[in-house]
């Protein structure tokens, strides 16, 4: 079994309100968490490509969608959300609950 990203309908936040300067951004559940350092999991992310750097960022985030830091955990040039989520080791997976 694969790691699993799934999209949310949560829409992306920060302490200033909704999520500024970035195409697309999106927040996904990862499981299992993404560890990035010895001592954090990231069980939520934000994905959102940056226009200035064309690059797409992985920003931890809490459950309701909100930014934790503003320090990218990881970091992909001319990447889409599933393409830096599989560099990750995810797979996307996307439901519809309509």
């Amino acid at each position: 079994m694969s790691d699993l990203a799934f999209l949310t309908a949560l829409k992306p936040s920060t302490e200033l309100g909704a999520w500024p300067l970035a195409e697309s951004p999106a927040v996904y559940v990862l499981v299992p968490p993404l560890l990035t350092l010895p001592t954090r999991l990231s069980e939520f992310v934000i994905v959102a490509r940056n226009p200035r750097t064309n690059h797409v960022d992985i920003f931890p985030c809490d459950e309701n969608g909100r930014i934790e830091e503003w320090e990218p955990l990881a970091e992909f040039a001319g990447a889409d959300h599933m393409q830096a989520l599989r560099a990750c080791g995810y797979e996307v997976v996307v439901l519809d609950v309509a």
